[in-house]
């Protein structure tokens, strides 16, 4: 003021109580919604890929028929005088012949001498091959296109999530503005706050660490898109669906500038008259147009690139996708308990037979 200079900033400013008492602003033109960013959840390697196809209701509901339906077999086969060699009817072959349909080994003769045992082998039958082509189908669904983590897309579980999240030198306010919030969350998000990254540097942190960069929606877009596009056209990175908050903005300038009622004015003639929409629809245009062009430009590389692999899958007679550990870690991990299961029970019996230990 003693140099007879203003200050006047035509940016996104918000308008926070600690910026007031430095600052005035002129009329709200534009609220600016501020979000955060973080990385894409990456899928994990779960031991559960072999009980995901079936519902835990599907589950029980065949837990108790497959103990119940061994018991039947064992019944019709002591009426019908089946028994083994030494005989004595036994459980044992009862539950081998039932496990067997299930996974669609031979048919049980011994359990076709009667009209009864043969309409229990039908039900049987037919109720193994619905089951049994429903799970079949719904793990390989599992395995090919498995679910990733959830998300986070609100205040409350973002916080709950990163370790820290980072904003631009101009965050300052906003930490001041979230520390003394009335909110249990902006409090807790004000204690993780980290001031210094800019937006580029903190969207790279966020792709390293546990972090979440928060600032304006459309400008964290644009940034995305620009520096973390990858070939396939997809992004490591994802903006939450709720914002922060809608921040409404103003142009800075002095307390009790003599020339705010013409810039009020001004802006409110602008608003008005629409112009300020116009602008952001032509610059909007000018977006989607160069979006377009690059567009053009990918798919044309996209074009080549599969011709080429098309190449060279006719040349190597075509490929198929291979499932990783991450997709087979439940059927391995099932293998490993029944072999321990089995080692142990092994040992029981060479303990039992050399030492006689009564059963």
């Amino acid at each position: 003021m003693m140099q007879r200079e203003s200050f006047l900033v035509p940016v996104y400013y918000i308008i926070f109580p600690e910026r007031a008492k430095r600052y005035d602003f002129t009329h709200i033109y534009e609220f600016s919604q501020a979000t955060f960013s973080m990385a894409k959840p990456s899928l994990k390697p779960s031991w559960q890929s072999l009980y995901y196809p079936l519902t835990n209701d599907v589950w029980a509901a065949v837990l108790t028929v497959l103990l119940l339906i061994p018991a039947i077999v064992y019944m019709i086969s002591t009426r019908g005088k089946a028994r083994d060699a030494g005989g004595r009817t036994s459980l044992g072959p009862s539950v081998l012949e039932v496990m067997g349909i299930v996974v669609g080994q031979n048919l049980p003769l011994r359990l076709l001498n009667s009209s009864s045992s043969r309409l229990l082998v039908a039900v049987w039958l037919v109720f193994s091959f619905v089951i049994g082509t429903a799970y079949r189908s719904n793990l390989i669904a599992a395995l090919t296109l498995p679910k990733y983590p959830p998300r986070p897309e609100t205040v409350e579980q973002m916080v709950d999530t990163v370790d820290s999240v980072t904003m631009p030198q101009f965050g300052e306010d906003w930490l001041t503005f979230f520390a003394a919030s009335d909110s249990e969350v902006y409090k807790k998000l004000a204690k993780l706050m980290v001031i210094g990254p800019g937006a580029k540097e903190g969207l790279q942190m966020a792709t390293e660490q546990n972090t979440a960069p928060i600032h304006v929606r459309r400008y964290m877009a644009n940034m995305i898109a620009e520096h973390f596009t990858q070939v396939d056209g997809t992004t490591p990175l994802y903006l939450a669906q709720e914002s922060i908050f809608p921040g409404p903005s103003g142009w800075p300038i002095p307390h009790d500038a003599p020339y705010k009622p013409q810039l009020d004015r001004c802006l409110i003639s602008i608003i008005e008259g629409g112009l300020y929409e116009k602008w952001s629809e032509d610059v909007l245009r000018q977006i989607r147009r160069k979006s377009q062009e690059r567009q053009q430009e990918y798919l044309a590389q996209q074009q080549q690139q599969q011709e080429e692999e098309v190449d060279k899958k006719n040349q190597s007679g075509g490929s198929i996708m291979a499932l990783t550990l991450t997709h087979m870690q439940g059927p391995l991990m099932l293998l490993l308990i029944i072999f321990a299961v089995a080692g142990i029970t092994f040992i029981g019996e060479i303990l039992v037979l050399k030492y006689k230990i009564p059963i």
